[in-house]
């Protein structure tokens, strides 16, 4: 079992990379984090390989397989996702892993494990990524598993996942620890359909006020509207494991979840130029399957309600209004908005009832 470090000039977070049996890839913060983590781990540093030329080492992946007599390897699963492997990851902040039981899938991680394993430099696994991991969007129109690798050569999938994102039919849902880019806010921006836009944030964007004017877009937004905007509201507690991303690290996109086709991009890409082709990420592209979307759909509902409740207390609170005006109104007047055309509450009322597709699917 071989286990390589990332040991480059940039601090890069914890994860870990595992082929069972034959090779892993650890990468937790910082040249004395890693080694502290490493000890308190019990792994024998004797089997680490240093992995120092990434511009940033990102990915957070587990790849399984079973070992031969000759010492092959056989892929069988994958388990990837947002979640440092760490105190932080697992408790701290909100976080997605995702196990592909699924040989093929589990097969192209191995492949990019193994150029990984040998330390190559940007413009090096740019030019793997062409021959190995080509991009087309076309072919993710079809159902089924697909991943796509960073870094790479320019910027086609940064740009299809905003197409994706702005371009669902019904609802597109984000999530964004470090907030929107250019990519994804021009499109945001310009949109003039019927579809609903759930953005939920770690922290206020630069430029929210801008796009979050757009009809159809609902923000929530973690680090804002804390307890004492809250009226009669029980206190809540930060871990303190996470100061830099106290609440949300997920990269998931959700087109249409609730329809008969729907779409999960999910992964280690935090949706930016840098993350596309800068730093070794990985994302998964789950076209098809509803149980799938099922899951990730109330996860993000969720957490999304849980941060919408909170955004709208600060909002309150910023433009002095009485603490209980947020409070449900006691007459009917309540339900106007729900049936107003065009009306965001409208839209959410529509696509909550009459548009869940894969109830009747």
């Amino acid at each position: 079992m071989k286990l390589p470090v990332s040991a480059g000039r940039f601090p890069a977070p914890s994860g870990l990379t595992a082929r069972r049996s034959n090779q892993a890839e650890l990468r937790p913060h910082g040249s004395c984090g890693r080694l502290r983590t490493i000890a308190d781990s019990g792994i024998d540093r004797a089997i680490l390989t240093p992995r120092r030329n990434p511009q940033l080492a990102h990915n957070k992946f587990i790849v399984y397989g079973t070992k031969a007599a000759d010492g092959s390897l056989t892929p069988v699963s994958v388990w990837t996702g947002s979640t440092n492997l760490s105190t932080g990851g697992i408790f701290g902040h909100s976080n997605v892993g995702h196990v592909v039981r699924d040989p093929a899938v589990a097969g192209r991680y191995l492949g990019y494990w193994n150029e990984l394993s040998g330390d190559p430099q940007v413009r090096d696994l740019r030019r793997w990524m062409a021959a190995n991991n080509s991009f087309d969007g076309g072919r993710l129109q079809v159902s089924g598993i697909h991943t796509v690798f960073s870094p790479r050569t320019g910027l086609a999938p940064l740009t299809w996942y905003a197409q994706q994102f702005t371009g669902a039919p019904r609802a597109g849902h984000i999530t964004l620890p470090f907030g929107l880019t250019a990519a994804f806010e021009q499109p945001v921006e310009a949109y003039e359909g019927e579809a609903l836009h759930f953005l939920m944030l770690n922290a206020r964007d630069d430029h929210h006020a801008q796009w979050s004017a757009t009809a159809g877009v609902l923000m929530a937004v973690g680090a804002t509207g804390g307890p004492d905007e809250l009226s009669s509201w029980a206190s809540e507690v930060l871990t303190g494991f996470n100061p830099r991303v106290p609440y949300l690290h997920t990269k998931i996109i959700l087109v249409d979840p609730l329809s008969a086709d729907p779409t999960v991009i999910s992964g280690s890409a935090n949706f930016s130029p840098g993350s596309t082709d800068g730093n070794d990420e990985n994302m998964l592209i789950i076209r098809g399957d509803r149980d799938v979307a099922d899951v990730y759909f109330t996860e993000y509902a969720r957490i999304f309600q849980h941060f919408y409740a909170r955004w709208w207390a600060s909002q309150i609170t910023a433009a002095q209004h009485a603490p209980d005006s947020g409070f449900l109104t006691e007459d009917a007047s309540w339900q106007a908005p729900y049936f107003a055309n065009g009306h965001n509450k409208q839209r959410q009322r529509v696509l909550f009832t009459d548009n869940v597709e894969a109830n009747n699917a």
